[in-house]
């Protein structure tokens, strides 16, 4: 299977239209780019190192670890985007990683602020709060 994107290879602006494809299966497959009029391959990607990042709700941004930070695809379109979430499955697995980092983050700040609330309501049932 196919699909068409734009590649961002992280190192010039310039903006390629390609097709991607996954090659091989399990831990050694491997997300090949290639350009969409010439065929030629551009890049070629490990699917498990592959990440979502953050992009319209229309489109699917990835990018792929080892790479310089601003390499990515831009899936556009609600086809492409959702064979895109089925032929990577890492995609979903980074996504869940993510969400649970940030639940914690979001549950501790809220234990912080109920300690700093209860320290205060402590000190004014007490008195020791200067008025």
């Amino acid at each position: 299977m196919e699909l068409s994107a734009r590649y961002h290879d992280g190192v010039v602006a310039e903006v390629h239209g390609v097709t991607c494809r996954l090659d091989g299966a399990g831990a050694g497959a491997a997300l090949t780019i290639s350009g969409l009029q010439s065929g030629t391959e551009l890049d070629r990607w490990n699917a498990a190192e592959v990440f979502p990042l953050h992009g319209r709700k229309s489109e699917l941004r990835i990018g792929v670890s080892g790479k310089p930070y601003g390499a990515r695809l831009v899936f556009s379109g609600y086809p492409d985007v959702q064979q895109a979430r089925a032929m990577l499955p890492a995609l979903a697995h980074r996504h869940r990683q993510e969400r649970g980092r940030q639940f914690r983050a979001m549950a501790l700040a809220t234990a912080a602020l109920a300690s700093v609330i209860a320290a205060y309501a402590n000190a004014v049932n007490t008195g020791n709060v200067n008025q």
